[in-house]
C-alpha cells in the first residue's frame, strides 16, 4: 500500500525532515587522545573486554569486574596531575589525514540556507564530543525560545549538537571509525521517517527543492554514479583499501538479497533476538500463545509489531554470544541485479530501514563495532547496503516484517500467514527512484591535492558544470586547505544566523549573550543511576 502526492504535498509532508551532519575536528584534543589509545592500547583493551565478559558470564557474574588500569599508555601521558596530563596531550595533537578541519561543515551549512531556504526541520551534528568553534553559543543555546528576530527566510534558530556516544553500543564507544558511528545515527532522539545525512564537507551548489529528495510517493531519491560494482572476490590488503570495502559490502548485499530469500531468516534468529530485549521477550511470547491457541481455528495475524530497539548496554554481547559466520569473499557471487557506486553528495535515508539493519543484522553491526574502532577492509559501507535494500526490498523497514516472519516459521505451513506494510515510510519505506549517472543525478565528485594548477582546475571545473550537490575530498595541506575557504567564501559568503562572525542583527543580542554568560556559571546537579553512567553524562557536558 503506497500513496501519491503532489509537489504541493510532498513539501507540506517532508520540509521538516530532519538534516544530520557527522563532524569531527582532528585537532580537538579529546579525539587526539582517543584516536591515539585505539593506536596504542586497543590490543590489551580487546582483552580487557573479554576479562569482562568473562565474568559476566559466570553465575553471579558482574559485567564490569574490577577496574584495571592500562599499562600501554602512549609516551606524552606523564605527570601526576591533571593539569600537567592535559598540557602533555595538547602539546602532542596533530590531526589525522581523513579529519583535518579546514572549515566545510560551515560552508556547508551556508549552503543549505542559501539554496534550501523551504527547510524547516533540525540540523543535527553528530560528533566525538565537540562543537566547530565558529558557533555562536549564546544564539544556539538561546535564540529559539528568547530571540533570533534578525533571522532571515530559512535561517535556522539550532544546531541540535549530539554526542556519537549516546547513539553507540557500550563497549563500542572508543571508535574513530565513522562506518561503524553511521550505523547506529538512526538513532538520534525524535528522528524523523526520512532524514539526510551529509558529510560536512557536502555541499549544495544551487536551489533544490523538496523534489529532489524525496519522490512523489514520499521515497527516497538515491543517486549513483555510473559505474557497477564488478562481482569479483576481494583482495585481501594490510591497509585499509575503499575499493575492497566496497566489493567486501557488495558480497554481504547479494549474499542477502540475491541468494537469500526475504522470509530466509534462520529460526535461531529470534531465540538469539530474545537475549536482547525484555519488550522483545514479552511481544514473541505473546505471538507464539496466540498461535497455540488459534492455530487450528483461524491464521494468525503478524499486525502487532516487533519492537525495534533494545538495551544498547547490552547489544555488543551479540557479537561475543553469537559471533556472526564470515561473509565468504574468496569468489564470485552471482549477482541478480546490478549494483552502483554511490555518490559523494547528501544522502536521503527512510529512518526505519536501519532500525531494521540493526536488529536483523545485529549479529554484523555488533561484531564490527566489537573488534573495528578503525577503518577496515571488513566493514560494512551503509550507503551502499541502504540503496540495495531499499531498491529491492522497501517494505523489509517495516516493524511488522520479523514479526511475520516468526510467524510464518512458527505456523509451520498449517495455515496461511499474512500482513499488511504500509509503504510511506512510518511503516515499511516508500518505493525509491534512482538517478544513476551525473547527467541524472546532479551530483560532482571533486578531489583536491597539494597541486595548485589541478587544484584551480577542480573549482574551474565545479563552475563550469554547475552540479545540484558537489564534495570536495582529499588530503592536503594547510595552505591547499586556505584556498579551499577562499573558494567556498566567494560561493557561500553568507555568515549563518548561528556564526559568531556573523554582525549582530537585533537589540536582543547583547542580552542574550549576558543570559547564556550567566547560565553557563550555575552549578549543575547531575543524577546518574549508575557509576558508570556518570562518565557519559559529563562528556555530554562538552557540548
Amino acid at each position: 500500500m503506497q500513496s501519491h502526492y503532489t509537489p504541493a504535498e510532498l513539501s507540506q509532508r517532508y520540509d521538516g525532515m530532519d538534516f544530520v551532519y557527522s563532524f569531527v575536528n582532528g585537532t580537538e584534543v579529546n579525539h587526539f587522545y582517543r584516536r591515539d589509545i585505539i593506536a596504542n592500547c586497543w590490543v590489551h583493551i580487546e582483552q580487557e573486554m573479554e576479562r569482562r565478559y568473562a565474568a559476566w558470564r559466570r553465575p553471579g557474574g558482574a559485567a564490569d569486574g574490577d577496574a584495571k588500569v592500562l599499562s600501554c599508555l602512549p609516551p606524552y601521558v606523564e605527570g601526576a596531575t591533571l593539569g600537567a596530563l592535559l598540557s602533555s596531550v595538547r602539546g602532542s595533537v596533530r590531526a589525522g589525514a581523513r579529519d583535518h578541519e579546514v572549515g566545510e561543515l560551515r560552508y556547508s551549512i551556508r549552503s543549505v540556507e542559501r539554496h534550501l531556504p523551504w527547510h524547516r526541520g533540525r540540523l543535527v551534528l553528530v560528533s566525538p564530543g565537540h562543537t566547530p568553534g565558529w558557533l555562536d553559543g549564546a544564539r544556539n543555546f538561546l535564540a529559539g525560545a528568547c530571540g533570533g528576530a534578525g533571522r532571515r527566510p530559512g535561517e535556522h534558530a539550532r544546531l541540535t549538537t549530539v554526542h556519537q556516544d549516546a547513539l553507540l553500543p557500550h563497549g563500542a564507544r572508543l571508535t574513530v571509525n565513522s562506518h561503524v558511528i553511521e550505523k547506529f545515527l538512526w538513532r538520534v532522539r525524535g528522528l524523523t521517517p526520512v532524514h539526510v545525512y551529509f558529510n560536512d564537507d557536502y555541499f549544495v551548489n544551487r536551489p533544490a527543492a523538496v523534489t529532489d529528495f524525496v519522490n512523489e510517493y514520499g521515497g527516497t531519491i538515491i543517486r549513483t554514479e555510473g559505474g557497477v560494482i564488478s562481482p569479483r572476490p576481494v583482495k585481501i590488503t594490510e591497509t585499509h583499501s575503499w575499493a575492497e570495502g566496497v566489493v567486501y559490502t557488495s558480497h554481504f548485499i547479494t549474499q542477502e538479497l540475491d541468494e537469500r530469500a526475504a522470509e530466509a531468516v534462520p529460526a535461531s534468529y529470534f531465540a538469539r533476538l530474545q537475549t536482547m530485549t525484555a519488550e522483545l521477550n514479552t511481544t514473541l511470547r505473546a505471538l507464539t500463545a496466540a498461535q497455540k491457541a488459534e492455530i487450528d481455528r483461524r491464521a494468525p495475524s503478524a499486525e502487532a509489531a516487533l519492537p525495534l530497539d533494545f538495551d544498547m548496554d547490552r547489544y555488543l554481547y551479540w557479537a561475543y554470544e553469537f559471533p556472526p559466520t564470515p561473509l565468504a569473499v574468496n569468489y564470485s557471487r552471482n549477482v541478480t541485479a546490478p549494483r552502483y557506486y554511490v555518490t559523494h553528495a547528501p544522502f536521503t535515508y527512510c529512518t526505519n530501514m536501519f532500525r531494521f539493519f540493526a536488529v536483523r543484522y545485529a549479529d554484523f553491526f555488533a561484531d564490527v563495532a566489537r573488534h573495528r574502532p578503525r577503518r577496515s577492509l571488513f566493514d560494512l559501507y551503509m550507503p551502499f547496503v541502504y540503496n540495495a535494500f531499499a531498491l529491492s526490498r522497501p517494505w523489509m523497514a517495516s516493524p511488522r516484517f520479523l514479526a511475520y516472519v516468526h510467524e510464518v516459521q512458527a505456523a509451520a505451513g498449517r495455515v496461511n500467514v499474512s500482513a499488511t506494510i504500509t509503504m510511506d515510510n512510518k511503516d515499511g519505506c516508500a518505493p525509491p527512484t534512482l538517478l544513476r549517472g551525473m547527467q541524472n543525478n546532479g551530483c560532482l565528485f571533486a578531489k583536491l591535492t597539494d597541486n595548485a594548477t589541478r587544484n584551480a582546475g577542480v573549482f574551474a571545473n565545479i563552475e563550469l558544470r554547475n552540479p545540484l550537490f558537489f564534495n570536495i575530498n582529499g588530503q592536503f595541506s594547510d595552505e591547499v586547505g586556505a584556498t579551499l575557504r577562499d573558494f567556498l567564501d566567494r560561493k557561500f559568503p553568507d555568515p549563518i544566523f548561528l556564526d559568531a562572525a556573523r554582525p549582530d542583527l537585533d537589540d536582543d543580542a547583547a542580552a542574550l549573550r549576558e543570559t547564556y554568560a550567566a547560565l553557563m556559571r550555575l552549578p549543575l546537579v547531575l543524577v546518574a543511576a549508575h557509576e558508570a553512567n556518570v562518565c557519559g553524562l559529563l562528556r555530554s557536558l562538552q557540548l
